[in-house]
Formats: C-alpha cells, structure tokens, sequence
C-alpha cells in the first residue's frame, strides 16, 4: 500500500511537471508558428498506403503516399507538416524542397518549395512510420494481441495545428475546410494491408483481394467512392456473419460468444439502408460492415465509409 501510494505521489508531481512544460512548449510554438494560420495549404486528395501490423509483437509499421493539390486560386510555395506524436515518422515530397522551420514537440515542419504549387497543380508526399519500441510502463503501439483498432493519427497532416480549433461557421478558415479536417476533403483510399495467419485485417473500402504469404495474411482495399479522411483499422481473431441485402453486401465481424445481437444488427443496418436511400439517395458503398472492438479501445460506435466499428460493451 505504501509503495502504491508513493507511486501515486510522484505520477502526480510528473503530471504537475507535464502540463507546465506543454504549457510552455504551446506558448513558444504559438510565438514562431502563428504566421502561418490560416494560410493556404495543399489539400490531402487521395492515400495509397502499406500497413503491416505484428500482433505478437505489438508492433506496426507503414509506408504511403499522399497526393496533395493546390485548390486555391494562389501559388503556394510553404506549408506544414505534422507528423505522429508517438511514432518514429520521415518523409519526403517527389519536387524540390526545404525544411526551413522545425518544432519537435509539435512535430510540425514548415516546407518551403523550390518550385511553387501552381493552382491546380498536384505533388507527392511519401512517407514511412513505425511504432517506438514499446516497454513494461509504456505502449507505444495499439496493436493488441488479439483485438487491435488504430485510427488515422499516426498519418501525417497538413497545414498548422491549431487551426483545428476554428470551429466557427463564421470563420474564413472554417468556411474552407471540411468539418472534421482542415487538410482534406474527399479522399480516395487504397490500402494493402497485412497481418498475422491467425487474424482477419478490416479496413474501409471493397476487399478486392486476400491472400496468404509466408505466415501473414494479405488484405488488398480500395474505396469505391470518395470517403472523408476518417480511417480505423481492425486485425482479430473475427467471426462473422454475411447477407446481401438489395446489391449491398452486409457484415458483422465479431469475437466468439458475442453473436447474441447479430439478427437485430443485420435489421438495422438494413433498416438504415432503405430508410437512408428513401430520403437521402442511394447508398455509395458496396458493402456495409459492423465490426466489433475490445472496450479497452472505448465505448462507442462510429463510421469510417462503408465501415462501422463498435464497442463489444454494444454487442
């Protein structure tokens, strides 16, 4: 008990200590980065990426491309990118091209072109990340076991950071972005992903292709219409029910002994298809997947295109 409560004490001095630092480090980043808010960026229009994922080991690691066009009526010449807090992350653009400002803590980069973006014009972003190694107190990976559900925030971003916090419909940066991104749109997504023999690898967009190589399985995505840039990615150990309903394939991927809600789930989801194709047009997907995750990973449901990932507590 009284070793518990000492390490109580200093967990507490340490997060005293951590909100004075980040405190800081925001004032200083706020001080040297705030001339580039606002200011127009290259947009995210579509991601071809790599993702191998090593359950045994909790470990990751991903190679991908960005193509980033210039949809204003300006040359833009420097822009930002922001990289994952916790992972190892480098990349590099197919023109010429410096890095004239840097802040570590906010991993951010400002990009200062050899040639300006003219309007309309496109370039390449390539990039490569993996997980720090992961240790007894610290988990720098969401790879799990059995039941791993990452999101898109270990992807690099454009554009300066605190210009997510607009969120104003009055605001002129909020009248040019998406609601839920500031770098994107649209996107067209592709993905071949991999994962351990024993697992099943779901990622948004038609499975075009599985396969088995070595003792990894092989798992080839591609969207079939445009998605915002929401991602979540899920490797388990699935099982999973399949129905067609009215040219649309429907899924549910979940873990043994949690098939108690499966019937209602299919009802709903057809449910939702004819209700949302009645008042809003038809559906742009070609499948329509509920997929199970552990409640370590949260307590909600959400979308990601034509996927639907949920809490098991919903099972």
């Amino acid at each position: 008990v009284v070793l518990g409560f000492k390490i109580y004490e200093e967990e507490q001095k340490d997060l005293a200590i951590s909100n004075a630092s980040q405190n800081k480090a925001l004032a200083i980043f706020k001080k040297e980065f705030a001339q580039y808010a606002g200011m127009n960026q290259p947009r995210i229009k579509s991601i071809k990426l790599d993702l191998d994922l090593f359950p045994t080991d909790n470990f990751f690691k991903s190679e991908g491309v960005y193509q980033l066009r210039n949809e204003s009526n300006e040359i833009i010449d420097t822009f930002i990118v922001r990289t994952g807090f916790e992972e190892l992350s480098s990349f590099t653009l197919n023109r010429g091209y410096q890095i004239v400002q840097e802040n570590d803590y906010f991993k951010s980069s400002v990009v200062k072109l050899t040639q300006p973006l003219e309007p309309g014009d496109s370039i390449e972003l390539s990039f490569s990340i993996q997980n720090k190694e992961n240790t007894l107190f610290e988990r720098y990976s969401n790879v799990l076991k059995n039941g791993t559900f990452m999101l898109q925030d270990i992807f690099p971003r454009i554009g300066y950071i605190l210009d997510n916090e607009e969120k104003s419909p009055h605001t002129r940066n909020c009248r040019k972005n998406h609601a839920s991104a500031s770098d994107s749109d649209f996107i067209r997504f592709e993905a071949i992903l991999s994962t351990s023999s024993d697992q099943t690898l779901l990622a948004p967009g038609h499975l075009l292709k599985e396969w088995t190589e070595g003792e990894r399985n092989y798992f080839h995505y591609r969207t079939s219409a445009p998605m915002k840039y929401s991602l979540g990615f899920n490797s388990g150990h699935f099982q999973s029910v399949k129905e067609e309903y009215k040219g649309v394939g429907l899924e549910v991927h979940y873990y043994e002994g949690h098939d108690y809600n499966l019937n209602t789930m299919l009802s709903g989801l057809k449910s939702s298809l004819d209700y949302n194709t009645r008042h809003f047009g038809a559906y742009q997907h070609n499948q329509a997947r509920i997929i199970e995750f552990p409640q370590t990973e949260g307590t909600f449901a959400t979308t990601y295109a034509n996927n639907i990932p949920t809490s098991e507590v919903r099972f």
